[in-house]
């Protein structure tokens, strides 16, 4: 199957005219941009070092002052005690009125600490790739620029001939070949322990967002179905009683209101529970219960509930009825 034909995009240089067989050193030539933008890359590489500098003495501050204040020298776990009372005001705010406000309360100063703990380890995942691709950048290297020196010091022949009589003995076409086998590192630098930095990188990035989005919930509302025996049946089944056992007849009007099948299965000793499910209808009237609401989450493919019912919701156990 044929590639889709990509959009073609402005070129960045103008192409080639048709006399560029014909050009000789020192003449115009669309490459020459290629000096002006060597020299724009080289205005913006002090700014962009200074750029990273700054950044990387923000993150040394923050750092000092996240676990090396003095005040929490003692106990480096006090910034998560203030940030605990913070919440606690809060949640008392919105939830004081639940019975399981202390679950909820701890469950969120769980999530803190996570997340914490996710944002910790991404920023280590960087800081290792910031370290290795600056330890891969030879130009800001002293050492590769010393060693790059004496290698070539080293391969400078010790005679000195004549360039014209060197390419007496070469034919044009091994002159044409000749350089492109050697490699380009001494020249570019090598990016690629950079790319595999990069490629561990992007596949730690599935594994640090998972750590910072382990544990997110969601707060959910819902009722709960409570089945009632329609009256229509109670009045059947009561009737029936009375006919089995006293001998006197049922109703036409409370035959006739109930579900023929739900009346027959009565006869013959099934209970409403045990009736097949189609009857299900015809046996109850379900009322749906609530709004009530919990908090869930996930972890480890399980879902996991912290209830947000009121105290008041359910009476004393055990449960009383009154006029008992």
């Amino acid at each position: 199957m044929p590639r889709p034909k990509q959009k073609q995009t402005e070129r960045s240089r103008a192409k080639s005219k048709k006399h560029r067989l014909y050009w000789r050193p020192g003449e115009p030539h669309d490459l020459d941009d290629l000096k002006e933008e060597v020299l724009e890359v080289d205005r913006q590489v002090p700014g962009q070092i200074q750029s990273l500098l700054s950044k990387a003495e923000l993150t040394h501050e923050r750092l000092k002052a996240l676990l090396a204040s003095e005040q929490y020298q003692e106990d480096v776990t006090q910034p998560f005690k203030v940030a605990d009372q913070q919440a606690a005001q809060i949640i008392e705010g919105r939830f004081g009125n639940r019975k399981h406000i202390q679950h909820l309360q701890w469950f969120f100063a769980l999530l803190r600490r996570k997340r914490l703990l996710g944002r910790l380890s991404a920023i280590e995942a960087a800081l290792e790739l910031v370290n290795g691709l600056l330890e891969e950048e030879e130009t800001l290297t002293q050492e590769f620029l010393t060693a790059l020196q004496a290698k070539r010091s080293s391969s400078i022949p010790q005679t000195h001939a004549d360039p014209a009589q060197t390419r007496i003995s070469l034919t044009k076409e091994e002159e044409r070949l000749q350089g492109i086998d050697e490699p380009l590192t001494e020249i570019i630098t090598s990016a690629k322990q950079s790319r595999q930095l990069l490629t561990h990188f992007e596949e730690r990035l599935p594994e640090l967002r998972r750590h910072l989005s382990l544990y997110n919930g969601w707060f959910e509302v819902f009722y709960v179905p409570k089945r009632h025996y329609k009256p229509t049946l109670i009045a059947y089944a009561e009737a029936l009683e009375q006919e089995q056992q006293r001998k006197i007849p049922i109703l036409d009007r409370i035959v006739q209101a109930l579900h023929p099948e739900v009346a027959r299965h009565l006869r013959l000793g099934i209970q409403p529970k045990d009736m097949p499910k189609d009857l299900r209808d015809e046996i109850y009237d379900i009322i749906q219960e609530g709004p009530y609401v919990r908090y869930r989450w996930r972890e480890q493919g399980h879902i996991y509930t912290i209830s947000l019912g009121l105290l008041d919701d359910y009476p004393p156990y055990p449960f009383v009825p009154s006029g008992f």
